[in-house]
C-alpha cells in the first residue's frame, strides 16, 4: 500500500499543480493515519481546500472613469460591460466564457435572502450602472445588489478564468477601496487600471503598494494611450516607481482593438498572455503552501521517532529525556500565555483603532469647518463635497490598513511564542497571516451620499424687496429727523442718505445669510461623518472580532499538534529507558519502517515544492 501512495506523488511537470497538489494530500493524509496523527489530517484537508476549485478570479481595480470596463470588454472581444463617458460601474460584474450569451444578478432581499434574478445581456447596463433604472429600483425596495454574472462566448479566457470588473475604488482611500483590498485576499490576481495621461497619484502609489502586499500576481495598466500623446513618458516613470513590485507595465488602448481591431502597442496581447499564466498557476500557490505544511507535519511525526531512536542508546538516553521534557515544558508554557497575548493584542487594537479613527474623523470636521469660512456653500458645495470625501476616504483606508498591520504583529508575536526557532517562526506567521486575511469576507459599510438639501439663497426679487425696505425706511428716518430740528433736507440727499443705507442693509442680510449657509453645511458634515463613525466603528469591530477568531483557532491547533508532538516523543523515550534488550531491537526494526514512510512524505513534499515553484509554463 505504502508503494502505491509513493508512486501517486508525480515527479514530472506534466501534470497540473492540482493534481500534483491533490496526490500529495492524498499521501500526506495516508501517512499521518498509519503514524496515528489524526490531529493532522484535518489541518492537511482544510489547508488543501483550495486546490480543487477550477476558478482563477482576477480583480480589475482601479479609480473612477479610468477604462476598467472598456479593457475588460476588449479582453475577451465582446461588448459584455456597459461603458458610458458619464455613468460608471456601480455592481461588481463577473465575466467568464460560455457557450451562448448569459446573464444575471446576485440579489440581497431586505429581509437578508439571496436570489439569483436572470436578465437579459443587452439590458445589464440598466442594473449595473450608477443612473440605471433596474439599480435603483431594487434599491427603491430596500434590496442590494450583489454581483452581476455575465458569460460570453470567446477563445480569450481560459475555462474558469473570472475577469471581476469592480466599481471604481473612489480616491482609493474609500470605502469601495477598502473593499477592494479584502476582495483581493481571495483572488488570484489584480489588473490595476489607471490613465495613460498622467503618472500615478500618490494614492495610487500607496493602493498599488498595499495590493502587491497582500497578493503575489498584480499587472498595471495603463488605458486609453491612444488619447495621450506623452503615455510612453508617463509608462516610463510609472515603470520606474513600481519598478520589480509587480508582473510588468502595460500600455493599451481598449477603444481602438474594439472599434477596429487594432491593438498598436500589443498591449492586450500581453494582458491576455499574462491572464494564461495566472490561470495555469491558480492552482500553485494552494498546492505550494500545502506542501509546506506538508513537510512541516512530516517533520512533526519524524521528531518522535528521532527521539525515541536515540534514546534505544543506553548512554544517551537521559540526554534524550531532558531534551524531550524541556521542548515540552517550553510548549507548555507557551499555552499558558498565547490566550492572555491574543486576547490582550486585540484589545488594544480595538481600542487604539477606534480612539485613532474618531480622531482623524474630527480632524476632517475641523479642516472642513474652516475651509467654510472662505468659501458660499451655495457656490463651492460641489468643491467641497467632493473635498472631504475624499479625506473621509482616506481615514477609511488608513484605519483598515492599521487594522490589518496590527492583526499581522499579533499573528507574528504569537508565532514567535509557539516556535522554536526564527525560521519556524517566520513561516508559522506567514501561515497565521493567511489565515486571518482568508477571514476578512469585505466590508459590510455603504458609501453614504455627503448632502446638504436646499440652502436658502436670494434671488433677484428678495433682494430687491431688502434693498427697497433698507432704503425706503433709512429715507423716512432722515427725513423725520430733519423735520423736527428744524432742517429741511432735499429730496435727493434723503434719497442718497437711503441708497447707502438701504445697499448696507443689504450686504448684512447676504452675509447673514451666507453664515447661515455655513452652518447648515457644518452640520451635514458633522451629521455625515457621526453616520460614518457608527458604521466604520461596527464593521472595524467585526473584522477584529474575525480575526480574533480565526487566529485563536489557528494557534491553538498549531500548540496542540506541537504539544501532541513533544509528549509522544517523551513517552517515547520513556518507554524505551524501561524497555529490555530485545524490546529495544524490536523496536528498532519497526521505527525504521516507520521513518521510512515519513522519509517518503517529505521526499514527496520537497519535490512538490520544487516543481511548483518553478515559474509556469
Amino acid at each position: 500500500m505504502q508503494r502505491l501512495e509513493e508512486r501517486e506523488v508525480p515527479t514530472e511537470t506534466t501534470a497540473t499543480a492540482a493534481e500534483i497538489a491533490s496526490r500529495l494530500a492524498r499521501l500526506a493524509r495516508s501517512t499521518a493515519r498509519l503514524c496515528g496523527r489524526t490531529d493532522l489530517i484535518g489541518r492537511i484537508e482544510r489547508i488543501g481546500v483550495g486546490i480543487g476549485d477550477p476558478n482563477t478570479r482576477i480583480l480589475v481595480a482601479g479609480e473612477f472613469k479610468t477604462g476598467k470596463s472598456s479593457l475588460v470588454n476588449a479582453v475577451v472581444g465582446h461588448d459584455v460591460c456597459p461603458t458610458d463617458t458619464d455613468a460608471a460601474t456601480a455592481v461588481a460584474t463577473v465575466v467568464r466564457a460560455e457557450p451562448a450569451p448569459c446573464a444575471s444578478i446576485l440579489v440581497r432581499r431586505g429581509g437578508g435572502d439571496l436570489e439569483m434574478v436572470d436578465v437579459d445581456p443587452a439590458d445589464l447596463g440598466d442594473w449595473v450602472t450608477e443612473d440605471g433604472p433596474a439599480r435603483h429600483g431594487v434599491l427603491a425596495h430596500g434590496d442590494e445588489l450583489v454581483v452581476a454574472a455575465v458569460g460570453v462566448p470567446t477563445d480569450w479566457l481560459a475555462p474558469g478564468l473570472l475577469m471581476i470588473d469592480l466599481p471604481g475604488v473612489g480616491g482609493l482611500g474609500s470605502l469601495a477601496g477598502a473593499a477592494t483590498l479584502s476582495a483581493a485576499a481571495h483572488a488570484h490576481g489584480v489588473v490595476f487600471v489607471t490613465d495613460g495621461g498622467r503618472p500615478l497619484a500618490a494614492d495610487e502609489q500607496a493602493f498599488l503598494a498595499e495590493l502587491v502586499r497582500r497578493r503575489h500576481h498584480v499587472v498595471l495598466v495603463e488605458s486609453r494611450i491612444d488619447l495621450h500623446p506623452a503615455w510612453r513618458e508617463v509608462l516610463g516613470s510609472d515603470r520606474e516607481v513600481v519598478k520589480t513590485d509587480t508582473d510588468g507595465c502595460m500600455a493599451v488602448s481598449s477603444e481602438l482593438l474594439n472599434l477596429v481591431g487594432v491593438d498598436r502597442e500589443e498591449g492586450i496581447a500581453a494582458l491576455r498572455g499574462w491572464l494564461a499564466d495566472v490561470s495555469k498557476d491558480a492552482g500553485r500557490s494552494a498546492g505550494l503552501r500545502l506542501a509546506v505544511f506538508a513537510e512541516q507535519a512530516g517533520r512533526a511525526m519524524r521528531a518522535p521517532l528521532e527521539a525515541e531512536l536515540a534514546a534505544l542508546g543506553e548512554d544517551d538516553a537521559p540526554g534524550v529525556l531532558d531534551v524531550c521534557r524541556a521542548e515540552q515544558q517550553r510548549l507548555r508554557s507557551a499555552g499558558a500565555r498565547w490566550s492572555q497575548l491574543l486576547s490582550d493584542g486585540f484589545a488594544d487594537l480595538a481600542a487604539d483603532s477606534d480612539y485613532r479613527m474618531r480622531e482623524r474623523l474630527r480632524e476632517v470636521v475641523r479642516d472642513g469647518e474652516a475651509q467654510l469660512a472662505d468659501v458660499d456653500p451655495a457656490r463651492g458645495w460641489g468643491g467641497l463635497a467632493s473635498g472631504w470625501r475624499r479625506a473621509l476616504g482616506d481615514v477609511v483606508d488608513a484605519h483598515f490598513v492599521l487594522v490589518d498591520r496590527r492583526v499581522e504583529e499579533i499573528a507574528r508575536t504569537l508565532a514567535r511564542l509557539v516556535a522554536p526557532d526564527e525560521e519556524s517562526a517566520a513561516a508559522l506567521g506567514d501561515e497565521l497571516m493567511a489565515v486571518a486575511l482568508g477571514a476578512d469576507v469585505g466590508q459590510d459599510v455603504a458609501e453614504r451620499d455627503l448632502a446638504l438639501g436646499e440652502l436658502p439663497r436670494s434671488g433677484l426679487g428678495t433682494k430687491s424687496l431688502v434693498l427697497l425696505r433698507s432704503s425706503y425706511s433709512s429715507a423716512l428716518m432722515i427725513g423725520f429727523l430733519g423735520s423736527v430740528i428744524g432742517l429741511s433736507l432735499a429730496a435727493p440727499a434723503v434719497l442718497a442718505v437711503g441708497a447707502v443705507l438701504g445697499t448696507r442693509g443689504l450686504m448684512q442680510e447676504n452675509t447673514r445669510q451666507i453664515d447661515h449657509r455655513r452652518q447648515l453645511a457644518a452640520t451635514a458634515l458633522r451629521r455625515h461623518t457621526e453616520e460614518l463613525a457608527t458604521a466604520l466603528g461596527k464593521e472595524s469591530r467585526d473584522r477584529i472580532r474575525r480575526g480574533q477568531r480565526v487566529l485563536r483557532d489557528a494557534i491553538s491547533a498549531e500548540l496542540e499538534s506541537r504539544l501532541r508532538t513533544a509528549g509522544d516523543a517523551l513517552a517515547r523515550a520513556e518507554r524505551v529507558a524501561a524497555a529490555s534488550a530485545a524490546e529495544r531491537a524490536s523496536r528498532r526494526s519497526a521505527i525504521a519502517v516507520e521513518l521510512r514512510r515519513v522519509d517518503t512524505l517529505l521526499a514527496a513534499s520537497r519535490n512538490v515544492q520544487t516543481i511548483l515553484a518553478e515559474p509556469a509554463r
